[in-house]
């Protein structure tokens, strides 16, 4: 590993053991026949099942290890921002060799050897030059934390989901500094149509209408160990169901963690994430309890190089078998004199595919940015159901790197090779 996560790796398992005592409550925490198929339709609030956001959309539901303002609803850790997404391409030359002479490096430029580059990224700061038969990425230094050493910028994010008939999803974010960590509000709104009543023997009621929400807080900060370091983040959420004249509340958290460059460089595998999502009181409407979807998630983020991502999540829901969902991410590395950014993403996830069939476990989708506004797009079928379009509106100021593409980031940009 890049740093030393023996603390980390006994601080999750710790961590999951002590999820494992209140979900292992019998007062209807888990529904029967929890973590298979047979538990399909037990639990409440299906509206915060699936995550919101059009790239989560678009990468299959596979971003557990995704940093962006919306992991507020997916991963609370990644609010923390991708401090590392100006690396990219750093591969890219790995095979070809390169001489660089001291005195043809551009003042306040640093040089890199390839091969020592997450070692000294905490010296990026420094003006250093590192020879190799790998090559040297020249890198523009990075500007130095602020006093509270917290380097990310706020950011306000808004999303719609078109889904089948009339129903629709809204979802609203906002995340700022405070502190060494990061605060985020956040609200989720699902409805439809008005809806027509009928008594049990037939006869016409009258219309009612149907909606849920969930109102949250959160909190993420970086936390350093002896040699390397980890995000982690919370969300505390309070959750309403309305049924004509019924309804229901009830209290949940999301919890997760997200470490940084967690296997040593050179390898696929950057970041590595846990999450529960969902931990919470079970939903009482009228006389019904019923659990709430409870889900616990790892997942890695693999950098491949020349702007190529990709994520895996392996999902354990209480409802469902446990399954897996993977994405694909292509984000051409942004030269200095562009500041336009663009990227396409794919991903295919096995239980929609299960339930759906045909193109039902596939998406696809693509993302524009200017500046510190990018706009996000992502396509989603349903098989016979049709398709569903989903919309994202992220605009983000105030930290040093505002326009930057995936998350704000403290790292420097990308120059070039010689």
């Amino acid at each position: 590993m890049a740093g030393d996560y023996s603390g980390l790796v006994r601080s999750i398992a710790v961590f999951i053991t002590l999820l494992a005592v209140p979900c292992g409550w019998a007062g209807g925490f888990l529904p029967d026949g929890s973590f298979s198929k047979e538990a399909t339709g037990t639990t409440a609030a299906a509206f915060i099942k699936d995550p919101y956001g059009a790239v989560y959309a678009a990468l299959g539901s596979a971003g557990s290890a995704y940093r962006s303002p919306y992991s507020v609803f997916f991963n609370p850790a990644g609010l923390t921002g991708d401090k590392v997404s100006a690396l990219r391409n750093r591969r890219q030359t790995r095979e070809e060799k390169f001489e660089v002479d001291a005195q043809t490096v551009p003042e306040g430029v640093i040089a890199y050897n390839l091969q020592e580059l997450r070692k000294h990224r905490k010296e990026r700061n420094k003006k250093r030059q590192v020879e190799s038969d790998d090559g040297v990425l020249l890198l523009e230094a990075a500007p130095a934390p602020s006093a509270q050493g917290n380097t990310v910028g706020s950011a306000l994010g808004a999303s719609y989901d078109s889904m089948f008939e009339t129903y629709s999803r809204s979802a609203l974010t906002c995340s700022m500094p405070v502190g060494a960590g990061v605060v985020a509000a956040s609200l989720l709104y699902a409805s439809q149509d008005a809806l027509d009543g009928f008594s049990t023997r037939g006869d016409y009621t009258g219309s009612f209408n149907a909606y849920d929400s969930a109102a949250g807080l959160s909190y993420a900060r970086t936390i350093k160990l002896r040699r390397g370091e980890f995000d982690a983040g919370i969300t505390f959420k309070y959750i309403t169901s309305r049924i004509e004249n019924a309804e229901a509340s009830t209290i949940a958290a999301d919890i997760g963690i997200l470490t940084r460059d967690f296997v040593d460089q050179g390898g696929l595998i950057r970041d590595f994430a846990v999450t529960v999502r969902n931990l919470g009181l079970p939903m009482k409407m009228d006389t019904v309890a019923e659990p709430l979807p409870l889900e616990l998630s790892a997942g890695v983020m693999l950098d491949a190089g020349q702007g190529w991502y990709g994520y895996i999540d392996g999902k354990f829901p209480c409802d469902y078998s446990p399954y897996v969902a993977v994405g694909l991410e292509w984000k051409p590395v942004r030269r200095k004199t562009c500041d336009v950014d663009f990227a396409l993403r794919a991903g295919f996830n096995m239980k929609r595919s299960h339930e759906l069939g045909g193109l039902g476990g596939w998406s696809a989708g693509a993302g524009l940015g200017f500046g510190g506004l990018v706009m996000d797009y992502a396509w989603v079928p349903m098989n016979d159901l049709g398709s569903t379009n989903r919309f994202s509106l992220t605009w983000r100021w105030g930290g040093p790197a505002s326009g930057g593409r995936s998350g704000v980031t403290a790292e420097p940009e990308v120059v070039g090779f010689m």
